[in-house]
């Protein structure tokens, strides 16, 4: 049985909707080159890195997709919770695609 995912929200920290860029000091937003948490990125300040809200906390989709979700904790709302532990442990960050994949199909870093 699949769990659905949870309706789209804004983002908590920047309130921008989904498809919205992230604003510039937000603690949500990911660097679009390595994954981290774009207060964290590792590369030069004049490079681009934000990255669009999507309505859910980063890496919710792909564990959603994969069926890696922790049932017997819930969020705020009442809804499932994503395994983001298990996420970032077994995939890494593509650049191109913006997402979270096998750490064998991507030439990305381990976010």
């Amino acid at each position: 049985m699949s769990i659905p995912l949870p309706e789209p929200t804004n983002c908590p920290n920047c309130h921008v909707p989904p498809g919205k860029m992230h604003h510039g000091f937000c603690d949500i937003a990911r660097c679009a080159l390595t994954g981290r948490q774009r207060g964290d990125c590792p590369h030069p300040s004049s490079t681009p890195c934000n990255t669009r809200w999507d309505g859910h906390w980063p890496g919710t989709v792909e564990c959603f997709e994969l069926g890696w979700i922790v049932t017997d904790v819930t969020d705020i709302d009442g809804n499932p919770m994503p395994d983001l532990n298990r996420l970032y442990a077994e995939f890494t960050w593509d650049p191109g695609s913006q997402r979270m994949v096998p750490a064998s199909e991507s030439g990305g870093e381990q976010a």
